[in-house]
């Protein structure tokens, strides 16, 4: 699944892969095996195997097992993973992983 708009939820997203576009939009809870956030998007809550944030991204929280977070990315709420955690440099997290 790709969005390269905005998906409002309440039920929430769920796919094998989801890719939200450069400045795309996603609120509700995404539920995937592989996700990527693009540059400049959002996503409210994803609960992933594998998340890339592109960037620049925007997340509220994101629970995985890998998780890449690209520089000047913002994460408002938690990040908790099982398996690794890798972070650029300009990351800005409101809690500790």
């Amino acid at each position: 699944m790709e969005v390269g708009g905005a998906i409002i939820t309440v039920e929430g997203v769920t796919a094998h892969f989801v890719k939200i576009g450069r400045r795309g939009k996603v609120r509700g809870p995404i539920k995937a095996d592989q996700v990527i956030i693009g540059r400049d998007a959002y996503a409210e809550d994803g609960y992933e195997k594998k998340i890339l944030l592109r960037s620049g991204a925007h997340a509220e929280n994101v629970y995985g097992e890998t998780i890449i977070i690209e520089s000047y990315c913002h994460i408002s709420g938690e990040v908790q993973y099982t398996g690794e955690l890798r972070m650029n440099e300009h990351v800005s997290l409101v809690k500790a992983p």
